[in-house]
């Protein structure tokens, strides 16, 4: 089974009209958070980037929805993807293709 749940918050939004060259779609980067205390009691914190892909029908009643800031629960699919850079260097990117989104505006 491949499934990914993250809940974190909105970094930025794009919209793509050119991912799969039928539908457009949005490219959300979303923060998670995870809190700890050290050795010594001291809060440390770190935050991951992840890069959220939103396809279909969902993209046209989410879109005025997802802005900077917004918590959002993701739960997807894990996807590999290899690309080209500008430079001409392959990179390998992950994204979670959203199947699943439940917006928090508080």
């Amino acid at each position: 089974m491949n499934e990914v749940k993250l809940i974190g918050n909105v970094g930025s939004v794009q919209y793509d009209n050119q991912k799969n060259g039928k539908e457009g779609c949005l490219v959300v980067s979303l923060a998670t958070n995870k809190k700890w205390l050290d050795k010594a009691g001291n809060e440390c914190s770190k935050s991951e980037w992840h890069k959220v892909v939103i396809f279909g029908q969902q993209v046209e009643w989410i879109r005025p929805k997802i802005l900077q800031g917004v918590k959002l629960f993701v739960s997807g699919e894990l996807v590999y993807r290899e690309y080209e850079d500008s430079q001409k260097i392959k990179r390998l990117s992950a994204e979670v293709i959203a199947n699943i989104i439940l917006v928090n505006h508080k």
